[in-house]
């Protein structure tokens, strides 16, 4: 894709996009069909916002007379920049590859088709992969000859980079519990699938660890029915759907029970009937729930 961006004007364009399309789609058809939709909804969704701040941009240097503008250029940068190094270095969530890829694609299909191809895209409801392999007209010309060479030749680059993003989320994941505070966890184990709903969260910084390990790495608001638990700090969620974090204990922490103040035990348990809880960075409210206080670690467990 960034040889495309960056290949000249005309035949070189297509013939490198043309490229990059056998590659993209012989990956896709190797991967389950929802990925493949979450992966090109969500280049619609926010590569074009990013193209409309980039071509905003360009606009703007164009009106004032100055050619590209100092902000476009470093707009352009960081375009290839993330091209670049989309895996290896990316710290936010999977999703922000999108913003890079499906920006790069709709200033491709500018090159190939001027504006013409964006209503195009609505009038035949496309992605913009879609609407990119409808111009390129790749379709009949085949692979060139060295792709399948060139796979081969990148995969230990990529299984490599792979590696290195699962080390980097483990240590992710490991520094959030590692903090020095309170460590709580949440469970749901009265829920099917032992699983809360997700009633808030931030998808820039949702993050997997490759062992099942969910990172959420500033905020959730976790919920069911009538039982709710935010937590405006990292935490991690595990398989079983425990969500740990670790919280300050320097500061005052409000337990009540039916609006009446319960004092947390140094051990053991304790059934709480309309139970609330606040703390730093941490609320908790449900009809009913069971609190237990084990090595430290204090256990929340909403009750039906």
């Amino acid at each position: 894709m960034r040889r495309a961006y960056l290949a000249q004007r005309g035949p070189e364009t297509r013939a490198r996009v043309c490229r990059y399309l056998a590659v993209r789609q012989r990956r896709q058809r190797g991967l389950d069909t929802a990925f493949v939709a979450f992966e090109q909804l969500a280049e619609l969704n926010e590569g074009l916002a990013q193209y409309a701040l980039l071509r905003g941009e360009q606009e703007l240097g164009r009106v004032l007379g100055r050619g590209l503008s100092g902000d476009a250029r470093r707009a352009v940068t960081l375009e290839t920049a993330l091209l670049d190094s989309l895996v290896t270095t990316s710290v936010r969530s999977v999703r922000r590859r999108f913003y890079a890829t499906g920006a790069t694609e709709a200033v491709l299909l500018d090159r190939m088709a001027g504006p013409d191809w964006k209503g195009a895209l609505v009038v035949h409801d496309r992605t913009v992969q879609q609407e990119l392999e409808a111009v390129a007209h790749c379709t009949g010309r085949g692979a060139p000859d060295s792709l399948d060479q060139w796979i081969r030749a990148t995969r230990p680059v990529a299984a490599q980079a792979i590696a290195s993003l699962k080390t980097r989320r483990h240590e992710q994941a490991e520094s959030l519990l590692a903090r020095p505070g309170r460590p709580v966890v949440v469970l749901a184990t009265y829920l099917p699938g032992h699983r809360f709903d997700y009633c808030g969260f931030d998808p820039q910084n949702l993050l997997q660890d490759g062992a099942g390990r969910t990172l959420h790495m500033r905020f959730i608001v976790l919920c069911s029915d009538s039982v709710s638990a935010t937590i405006q700090a990292g935490a991690v969620e595990d398989e079983s759907g425990a969500v740990r974090t670790v919280l300050d204990a320097s500061q005052p922490w409000t337990v009540t029970a039916q609006g009446r103040p319960v004092a947390l035990p140094d051990s053991g348990s304790i059934e709480l009937i309309a139970a609330r809880i606040e703390a730093p960075a941490f609320s908790f409210t449900a009809p009913r729930a069971t609190v237990e206080v084990a090595g430290g670690e204090l256990r929340i467990i909403p009750r039906p």
